[in-house]
C-alpha cells in the first residue's frame, strides 16, 4: 500500500470514527458477502477506496458497541449479493424511520396542489397544477422504496374515476377536490391532452 493509498484510508477511517458517535443509535448494519462464502458485518455503510474496503465492524453487542476498523482487498467481496444486501437493508432503515413521514408530505402536497387548483382562475395553470401532481405521484414510489405504492396507484385511479364522474368508486376525497378535477379533465379534454 502506497503512503497516498494508506492516508486516503486513514481519512476514511476518522470519519467513520467521527460519525459513530453522532450516529450511534442510527447506524444500520451491512453484511459484507465475501467471495469464499462468509460475511462480514459494516456498522453503517462501508467506503471504496480504490482496490480496498473499509468499515467498520462492531466487535460487541448493543447501542454503542466497541467497532474495528477493518480494510479488505475490494475483489474478496460478492458485490452483486452484497449491493443487493445493502439496498435491502437501507429500505428496511428508510421504511423504519422516514417512509410515513415522507408519505404524509406528499398527501400534503398533493391536497395542496388540488386546492391551487381551486384558487386559480387561470386554465393553462390548473392544467399544469394538476399534470405536476400526476408526475409526482407517478415518480413517487420508486425514488421512496415503493412504500405505499398501492395507495399512491389507488389515488391516481381515483383522481382518474373522480374525473370520469364515477365518485362512487373512488378513494374518499372532497367535492372541491373532485370539482378541480372535473374541470381539469374538461380542459385537458378540450385542449385534446385527456
Amino acid at each position: 500500500m502506497t503512503v497516498r493509498e494508506f492516508a486516503r484510508v486513514c481519512l476514511v477511517a476518522c470519519v467513520l470514527v467521527s460519525s459513530r458517535a453522532a450516529a450511534a443509535d442510527d447506524a444500520t448494519l451491512f453484511r459484507l458477502f465475501l467471495k469464499d462464502g462468509g460475511s462480514l458485518v459494516s456498522y453503517g455503510e462501508v467506503a471504496r477506496v480504490d482496490d480496498r474496503v473499509v468499515f467498520s465492524m462492531p466487535t460487541s453487542a448493543g447501542p454503542n458497541p466497541a467497532l474495528h476498523l477493518v480494510n479488505i482487498p475490494a475483489d474478496r467481496v460478492d458485490w452483486d449479493r452484497t449491493d443487493r444486501y445493502a439496498a435491502s437493508a437501507r429500505s428496511g432503515r428508510y421504511l423504519e424511520t422516514q417512509a410515513e413521514n415522507d408519505y404524509t408530505a406528499l398527501s400534503n402536497q398533493i391536497s395542496a396542489s388540488l386546492n391551487d387548483v381551486t384558487l386559480t382562475d387561470d386554465p393553462a395553470r390548473r392544467l399544469a397544477i394538476v399534470e405536476d401532481a400526476r408526475k409526482t405521484l407517478a415518480e413517487w414510489p420508486s425514488t421512496h422504496y415503493n412504500y405505499r405504492e398501492a395507495d399512491i396507484r389507488q389515488l391516481s385511479r381515483g383522481r382518474d374515476r373522480v374525473a370520469d364522474g364515477r365518485p362512487d368508486t373512488a378513494p374518499t376525497i372532497s367535492r372541491a377536490a373532485a370539482a378541480s378535477l372535473r374541470v381539469c379533465r374538461r380542459l385537458a379534454h378540450d385542449q385534446g391532452l385527456w
